[in-house]
């Protein structure tokens, strides 16, 4: 006999059916919550990589197995100081006269170009006056020129903006010294006056100009190098240990 206590099981009403609609209604109302640190990446994010990852890939695709690699400059051993740091501008002018573009116009030889460019060889210009081969160098000429006998019409560019005093020095002690007749060099103190005595000056000499301003025979004043040394006196007492 049953407990009437106990609740007996329940009759099951097989005439109750669930409403599907009203359930996914109630389920599409429910709010996506996402944990946070899952959040989908922003499209700005994808274009501001998408270049970079090309540039990468053509990087590797280019370089990888062998093949072209960035291009290194060949070391040019003529570039290193003599040994003990003591620097030959003769050797040093010849260089430069070969880098920087007096050779393309004068000639690897110094013979120049016949009725354009003038010869250095034994130039009168060369062995004269060293002052007025610096101010052309520094400055340029124009017009024509008169060099062993010959006319020449080419016109040379100024100088000075791509020298300095130093490269300007060497230049002239080994066009002087090869090409003079062992004329006397230059120092880098020597050019740097003509540098400030000239540095406002914008226009190429003409010749009319250039002899006009400075005398066929005047010379820089000795300064720098070994002239700058004062020689030692012979009668001053020797400086004690």
């Amino acid at each position: 006999m049953s407990d009437p206590a106990t609740p007996g099981p329940r009759n099951i009403d097989y005439s109750e059916s669930m409403n599907v609609g009203r359930v996914h209604e109630s389920v599409k109302r429910e709010k996506d919550i996402r944990q946070p640190g899952n959040e989908p990446v922003s499209l700005g994010v994808y274009l501001l990589l998408a270049p970079l990852l090309l540039l990468a890939g053509g990087y590797f695709g280019l370089y990888r197995d062998g093949g072209q690699s960035p291009k290194v400059p060949a070391f040019d051993a003529s570039l290193l100081p003599e040994p003990g740091g003591a620097i030959d501008p003769v050797k040093e002018g010849k260089k430069l006269y070969s880098s920087v573009g007096c050779a393309a116009c004068h000639q690897p030889n110094g013979q120049g170009q016949p009725g354009i460019y003038p010869p250095l060889v034994d130039s009168e210009w060369v062995k004269g006056s060293d002052k007025r081969m610096a101010m052309i160098i520094h400055s340029g000429l124009i017009g024509p020129v008169t060099v062993k006998g010959n006319v020449y019409t080419g016109a040379m560019p100024a100088q000075g903006p791509l020298l300095n005093p130093k490269k300007l020095a060497y230049i002239m002690s080994f066009i002087r010294s090869e090409w003079g007749g062992g004329a006397s060099l230059v120092t880098p103190e020597q050019a740097q006056l003509v540098y400030e005595e000239f540095k406002d000056r914008k226009e190429q000499w003409t010749i009319a100009e250039l002899e006009a301003a400075v005398p066929a025979d005047e010379m820089l004043p000795k300064v720098g190098g070994e002239e700058a040394a004062p020689a030692p006196d012979a009668t001053a007492p020797a400086a004690a240990n």
